[in-house]
């Protein structure tokens, strides 16, 4: 059975002991262009209150309490699992600590859709006190 839902995007995102980075990154997709998409945040076995606040303050948010410390890759792998069981057929890797701009996901899809290969895109990054650019693409 194809559980599939086009366009849909599931949003990944890793918090260990780092809620309030974790609540701001998810603040910011709170106006996105594109509509459908799951937030789905792995916390990586926090020893702080991370878990309770994080369920406390994004309740539309699947919050997944891993047992073990995985590590930012492990903590992805878990998360990609979900987003894939829940039918996303787009998946995007949002670092707790970075916020995205109101047109990033529904560009991502885009730039996806035209290319039609099944690449791995990314995005651009800027220091958001400078407007520096940290990372801005690969080939």
């Amino acid at each position: 059975m194809n559980n599939s839902r086009p366009d849909s995007v599931g949003i990944v995102i890793v918090n260990w002991n780092g809620w309030q980075y974790t609540v701001a990154a998810c603040r910011s997709l709170a106006q996105p262009a594109h509509r459908d998409f799951q937030i789905i945040i792995v916390d990586n076995a926090s020893t702080d209150d991370s878990l309770a606040r994080l369920r406390a303050t994004i309740p539309q948010a699947d919050i997944i309490a891993s047992a073990t410390n995985a590590g930012f890759a492990g903590g992805c792998n878990i998360g990609i699992q979900h987003a894939l069981k829940l039918g996303c057929e787009y998946v995007f890797l949002l670092n707790n600590d970075a916020e995205v701009e109101d047109r990033t996901v529904s560009k991502l899809v885009e730039a996806s859709k035209i290319r039609d290969d099944n690449a791995v895109l990314g995005c651009t990054l800027v220091f958001a006190d400078s407007g520096k650019y940290q990372f801005f693409g690969n080939r």
